[in-house]
Parts: structure tokens; C-alpha cells; sequence
């Protein structure tokens, strides 16, 4: 785990990667068709961007005019709060987390109106807004139950997983892999995909490494320098996963580590990239509208860290999440990525679901 001086520099939202969750299945599975479906929802393999495009038109049915001063009313009322998401997402009801997220939003969107114009007026940004409500959740003791708030993503994991599935069986069969977790901390997920390929008879052997400074060793993983990387002292990588890493990653320090690792990948190589759903041509919406579509990304990122991990927040303590950082990743980030390799790729994104927080899976294929 990060320590607080660590943490300074990645903030990392691993709430999908825990030691007591299954995330692959052994059983080889038909990917022939080109629309998934996975837990009664599909997703497609060119991103369309529906589910985003969905969203808005339901919440621009709900706030009209979208201004600041009918965003805090729809966000002051939990009733209509509750049924928004109920709309977009009817799986939800009942949700554990879902329920303390619409509580804790409306809970500081009642008590912080202040914070909350400055932020949709610009002259407030999006860490300047969650580092209130960071402060505003701890101030009234927030508390979540960390094995309810596990449970609560299990309908996220299963979509998820099915369009990573379908990139790991792709993989020529081969006597040995090799697969980098970027952030992967500890390794959970990637000792999970190593499972799924051996099992499947994918690979005789699976090597794990990692690159993540701030990571909690793991004795079965090979940790990697940014010298050895640099210096191509790494070997060659057939997979590369960063699960829900780089929106928490400080801008200045996000995309070079990740373009060194993504050029050590070898001919046929995979590389898998979880993240936030995409806006689809942020110019298409108002400044308002992108604010408010991340500002629930956001504050829900938070409950639900706050669920598992609380003393990434309080380590820092009396700064109550000072170390907090977010970004969110857009389209034309992993554009600039692909421009500034020096191996050739080919792309493709999934918009995998579920409605709210949507999931966005980038594949690179070397």
C-alpha cells in the first residue's frame, strides 16, 4: 500500500483488484460474434460511445436549463438523484455503494453550495472540488463497510472481464509470457490472469513483472526500475495491463514511464488499458455538461475509496486527502500516446458498460 509520502505522487483506484474476488473463470468462452453480452448487457467493439451518449440524454431531460443553479437543485434532491440512476441503470437498485454514494452527494450538495459554484462557474477545478469533498465525508464520519463495497462492483467486474478475455485469448499460444502490471501494486489482478492463461493452455509459463515505485512488493513479482526500463535492461512483454491507474496519476509524471514499458512490448504483444468511460468528442458538450459528468465520476470515485482503503485519505492527516489526485483520460490522450512510440500498433477501444461509472477497455495490439 502507499505510504503518505508515496502517495504524493500516485493516488491509484484499485478497487477492482482484490485478494478475495474470482475475476477469471477457466472455462474457454466464444468470442466469434461481434456484439458481447456478459451479465445481460453488451458492449461493443468499436466504441460508439451509446452509453455516454445515453446518459446525457437522460440527464438533459432532467436539468433544463443546464445552469449552475439547476444542477444544485437536481443534486440537492435525493429522490431525484436516486431515480436518475435508477434510470440509466436499473441494476443498480438496491446497490450498498450506489446508496452511500447518492447519500454522500446529496449530503455535501446540501451543506457546500459555495464549493459547488466555484467549481461550475470555473473558477474551481476538479481536485479543488474533491479535495472539499474529501474533507466534507471525513468531517462527518463517513463510514463503508469494505467487503459490501467489494461486493457492490461485482456487475463492473463481469463486463469488464469478458472484453479483457477476449484480448488474452487472442495471445498466440506460446511456451512462456511475459506480463507487466503498470501499477498493479501488489499484483492481484495479474496473478488472476496468469491463472486464466495457464489453465487455458495459453502458456506453459507465465513471468510476472511490475513497474510501480509506489507498490507494495510482492515476492512473485519481478519489480522493474525506470533505469531498466529506459535501458531496455527489461525484457520483452506479451501483455501489459493498467487497470484504473492513470486518471490518478499526476499529469507531469502520466504518459512517459507508460510509452518506455508499451515499446518493450514484442511482435503480437497485448497491451490493456481499464479507465473511466470516454466523452464522445468533448467538444460536442458544454463546459457544464463534461463538469457534471465528472464531477459524479469523481465524487463516486471517492466513496467508493473511501470504502476500501480509508487511510489512503487520513494518512495525511491533519491534511485529510491531501494526496488525492484525479484526471481524466480522454480519446485523444492515447492518440498523443500512439504518436510517440517507436513500435507500431493497432487500436481499439470498448465501451464496455455499465451505464454509470461507465468503463472504457483501450487495447494496443504490437
Amino acid at each position: 500500500m502507499l505510504s503518505s509520502c508515496q502517495a504524493k505522487k500516485i493516488c491509484k483506484n484499485t478497487y477492482f483488484s482484490q485478494k478475495n474476488f474470482t475475476f477469471f473463470t477457466t472455462q474457454k468462452r466464444n468470442f466469434s460474434s461481434p456484439n458481447l453480452t456478459s451479465c445481460g448487457k453488451k458492449f461493443s467493439e468499436i466504441n460508439d460511445y451509446k452509453i455516454v451518449s445515453r446518459f446525457f440524454k437522460i440527464i438533459n431531460n432532467q436539468i433544463s436549463p443546464f445552469t449552475e443553479e439547476s444542477i444544485l437543485n437536481f443534486l440537492r434532491d435525493k429522490q431525484t438523484l436516486r431515480s436518475f440512476l435508477y434510470e440509466i441503470d436499473g441494476g443498480i437498485k438496491g446497490n450498498y455503494l450506489y446508496e452511500k454514494f447518492i447519500h454522500w452527494l446529496n449530503f455535501y450538495s446540501n451543506s457546500s453550495s459555495q464549493a459547488l459554484y466555484a467549481y461550475f462557474s470555473e473558477t474551481g477545478s476538479l481536485n479543488m472540488l474533491s479535495g472539499d469533498f474529501i474533507r466534507f465525508c471525513f468531517s462527518k464520519n463517513i463510514f463503508l463497510d469494505q467487503n459490501e463495497t467489494l461486493q457492490s462492483f461485482s456487475n463492473h467486474n463481469l463486463l469488464s472481464h469478458e472484453a479483457c478475455k477476449k484480448e488474452l485469448d487472442s495471445i498466440s499460444k506460446k511456451n512462456e509470457i511475459n506480463i507487466l502490471g503498470f501499477g498493479l501494486d501488489e499484483g492481484t489482478y495479474e496473478k488472476e490472469i496468469r491463472q486464466y492463461l495457464l489453465s487455458n493452455n495459453i502458456t506453459e509459463r507465465v513471468n510476472l513483472y511490475g513497474f510501480d515505485p509506489y507498490a507494495k512488493k510482492n515476492p512473485e513479482i519481478d519489480y522493474l526500475t525506470q533505469g531498466q526500463i529506459e535501458n531496455g535492461e527489461a525484457p520483452f512483454f506479451d501483455l501489459i495491463t493498467v487497470r484504473w491507474v492513470l486518471h490518478h496519476v499526476a499529469l507531469q509524471e502520466r504518459w512517459g514511464d507508460f510509452i518506455n514499458c508499451i515499446n518493450r512490448c514484442g511482435p503480437g504483444g497485448v497491451v490493456l488499458v481499464v479507465e473511466h468511460g470516454f466523452l464522445k468528442k468533448p467538444s460536442c458538450f458544454s463546459k457544464k455538461e463534461k463538469k457534471f459528468y465528472n464531477l459524479l465520476n469523481a465524487t463516486f470515485d471517492i466513496v467508493a475509496n473511501i470504502g476500501l482503503r480509508p487511510y489512503y485519505f487520513t494518512s495525511t492527516y491533519p491534511n485529510i486527502g491531501e494526496n488525492f489526485f484525479i484526471y481524466y483520460l480522454e480519446p485523444e490522450d492515447f492518440s498523443a500516446i500512439n504518436q510517440k512510440l517507436s513500435i507500431h500498433t493497432e487500436q481499439i477501444i470498448y465501451d464496455v458498460g455499465p451505464s454509470f461509472p461507465n468503463q472504457t477497455i483501450y487495447c494496443m495490439h504490437t
